[in-house]
């Protein structure tokens, strides 16, 4: 360690102390999580805080002048800030200043298991969310956080039946309209089946026509015919009258 910040001059521990165990702790913390012991860190973070250790000084005593701090440094320091006036409940820092080192950090640790109890966490992540809070001001949390979910819920469902709703509408719409709509003719139908039906096929269909009729339609539709074909012829003759 290059440098350090300076011992208090008073009883209780020493923040030279506090920076070791930082530093040890860091290492074990970049080789192995579970070595880490987040509540030990946080309880060294807090140990330093007591001592109105600067952040920034304190930084550069466990990483060295222009180091990086390590993220989990950064994790149990942010916790410790935020949980250092709720945790200790009745007692006070100035009895845990007062304190060698190894009971202070016992009771910091023993703090901290119980302020976790009175606000009903278990897990580093649970804790983080709720730190800085008091076990009533925990507990209302809660409850609004299970208000706010309940009805977050609500809206939810209340959305779905809506879009069900605009589903059935939709559907009924669309049968009504279809019932309003006339069934299509026999020459409607037989029509739109011959749209895209081959030569022989209309002729076939032509012929059966034929079969069907009686002898005044088949006058008709000669007449008719004959004037088609001579239009046909016309219109073909046309362009050649043209040409010579």
């Amino acid at each position: 360690m290059t440098q350090v910040l300076e011992a208090a001059k008073v009883a209780g521990y020493q923040t030279s102390t506090v920076i070791a165990r930082i530093m040890d702790m860091d290492v074990d913390a970049q080789g192995n999580g579970e070595k880490a012991a987040w509540k030990r860190y946080m309880g060294l973070a807090l140990l330093a805080i007591a001592k109105s250790v600067d952040k920034k000084k304190l930084i550069e005593a466990v990483f060295g002048k222009g180091g990086k701090p390590s993220k989990t440094f950064q994790n149990m320091y942010s916790m410790a800030d935020k949980a250092r006036n709720t945790l200790l409940g009745n007692r006070s820092w100035d009895e845990i200043r007062a304190m060698p080192m190894d009971e202070a950090m016992s009771t910091v640790l023993l703090s901290i298991n119980a302020h976790m109890s009175a606000l009903e966490v278990s897990s580093k992540n649970d804790y983080d969310k709720v730190c800085n809070l008091s076990p009533a001001e925990a507990a209302a949390k809660r409850e609004a956080d299970k208000a706010a979910k309940a009805e977050a819920d609500a809206a939810k469902a209340a959305e779905a039946e809506a879009d069900k709703a605009k589903v059935t509408e939709a559907e009924a719409d669309a049968q009504a309209s279809a019932a309003q709509q006339p069934e299509r003719t026999p020459a409607q139908a037989v029509i739109g089946a011959l749209i895209d039906a081959s030569r022989d096929d209309l002729m076939t269909v032509a012929a059966h026509i034929l079969t069907r009729i009686g002898v005044e339609d088949m006058a008709l539709m000669h007449e008719t015919l004959t004037a088609m074909i001579a239009n046909a012829a016309a219109a073909e003759a046309q362009p050649m009258a043209m040409a010579g």
